[in-house]
């Protein structure tokens, strides 16, 4: 489908048919690494949840490997990276919000858990040869939380850099109570 400047991306319109989709790869046998990706779905989001900052890193990494074939080092790469990374496991759980206007600019990506859901929303801002603490400066700053005013609980503000000369990624994770 397109939508904005986006040519080429794919969106799933419901959480059935995602689920019928995370299905099917991990029974075929051509998407190894595809299936690889899913089923670190959970360990992500529970790395995150956990404030393990390695692991996040590691289990991203994996993921951008696979999901930017055409285009590796640039932050577009790196957010679908992300996206897929957590695909599976926030089904149930989150609405994913993508570039959301919030306080003085757009956060990357919002995880805002589903009604009844008592696990924490997760606010991922991403950065491409910069640093971690930059990126969660930038959620403080500009107020990124602030389109939240509707949520009380945990917010776990994660910030995720790519360095394009050592080909690493870096997490940072802090907690804020909203």
């Amino acid at each position: 489908s397109r939508k904005g400047n986006e040519a080429g991306t794919a969106r799933i319109p419901n959480r059935e048919v995602a689920k019928a989709f995370a299905t099917s790869i991990r029974k075929s046998k051509s998407f190894a690494k595809l299936r690889e990706v899913i089923e670190n779905s959970k360990k992500l989001l529970d790395a995150i949840w956990n404030k393990e900052e390695a692991e996040v890193s590691r289990v991203i990494e994996i993921a951008h490997e696979y999901a930017a074939v055409l285009e590796y080092n640039n932050e577009k790469a790196l957010k679908y990276s992300i996206l897929l990374s957590l695909f599976t496991a926030t089904l149930d759980e989150y609405e994913v919000i993508q570039e959301l206007p919030s306080g003085r600019g757009f956060a990357d990506v919002l995880y805002l858990p589903r009604r009844g859901n008592s696990s924490p929303a997760i606010l991922i801002e991403m950065k491409f040869d910069k640093t971690t603490q930059g990126a969660i400066a930038q959620i403080k700053d500009r107020h990124y939380f602030q389109v939240l005013d509707s949520y009380r609980g945990s917010l776990l503000m994660v910030g995720v850099n790519y360095n394009k000369k050592s080909k690493k990624h870096e997490c940072l994770i802090e907690n804020w109570e909203l």
